[in-house]
């Protein structure tokens, strides 16, 4: 598992079990962002970083990518552990 990328590892998980399809394409949006910052001196002038319509360098690109972040964190822990822990994660980070 460690060699796998990302996306193919997402891959795998839909391939075992449901995943919603919003989240995935959620996962696909903030690896195409990780990957546009950490190869690329521009990450503007990535086609995939263009596709997500998100602007990393602006104060509400910054905050949709942070909510976006918290969003697929709690539904990928209430896939993995269940409501109520998920509910109690959801809790203290409030």
């Amino acid at each position: 598992m460690e060699k796998l990328y990302l996306v193919r590892k997402l891959a795998l998980v839909k391939e075992i079990r449901k995943f919603d399809r919003k989240m995935a394409d959620t996962i696909t949006k903030l690896n195409a962002l990780r990957n546009a910052v950490a190869h690329s001196f521009t990450p503007e002038l990535r086609r995939d970083y263009r596709k997500t319509n998100v602007d990393l360098n602006t104060s509400k690109g910054i905050e949709g990518f942070v909510h976006d972040t918290d969003v697929l964190q709690h539904y990928l822990i209430e896939l993995a552990f269940g409501k109520k822990l998920a509910s109690f994660v959801r809790g203290l980070n409030n």
